[in-house]
């Protein structure tokens, strides 16, 4: 009893009756009532219909953004597109087998990308890039890149490559061979 009347005095000032905490609780439940931050019984019910509209609201909209990103045809994070040299790179189609030479909007041609044909092989030296252009309508052969004045050759023969000494010393890959080299 004398930790009690310890407690109960350091809570109430001296001279405080029964009386008058029961007057304090009556006073501060009207206060917390009334209080806007506080929750009713009744309004303890809501608080779980709020929160099912508001799951089924982002249930939702995440379905819509992966269906939506599902139907489009594109690469964001830039994946199948490894950089060769300044603004050229080799891209992986999507069934992993068929490549194409990427750069500058300015040079590409219709849908292909910087030449008009599928990558077979490719090599590079320096600002050179010189890249044999599997025949999609336009013909095929080896075409030669100056990276640095975005420059694309037309179709040369393979004897123009083997009598340039700066062409013939670089060093050739399969597109598939390329790709793994970029990494």
């Amino acid at each position: 009893r004398g930790d009690q009347s310890r407690t109960h005095s350091r809570r109430y000032p001296q001279g405080k009756g029964e009386q008058d905490v029961a007057a304090d609780r009556q006073q501060l439940d009207k206060i917390n009532h009334n209080h806007p931050a506080m929750t009713r019984r009744q309004d303890i019910s809501v608080v779980p219909d709020k929160m099912k509209t508001i799951t089924i609201r982002i249930v939702l909209a995440a379905i819509v953004m992966f269906l939506h990103v599902g139907c489009m045809d594109q690469d964001p994070f830039g994946l199948s597109t490894r950089d060769i040299k300044g603004a050229y790179g080799l891209e992986q189609w999507e069934d992993g087998s068929t490549y194409y030479l990427k750069g500058p909007s300015a040079l590409k041609h219709q849908a292909w990308g910087a030449i008009e044909g599928t990558v077979g092989r490719i090599g590079w030296s320096g600002d050179i890039i010189l890249v044999w252009q599997n025949d999609c309508g336009s013909g095929e052969g080896w075409r030669i890149i100056d990276t640095k004045k975005e420059e694309i050759s037309s179709i040369v023969s393979q004897d123009r490559i083997d009598q340039d000494p700066n062409l013939s010393k670089i060093s050739i890959f399969t597109a598939v061979d390329a790709w793994q080299k970029l990494k």
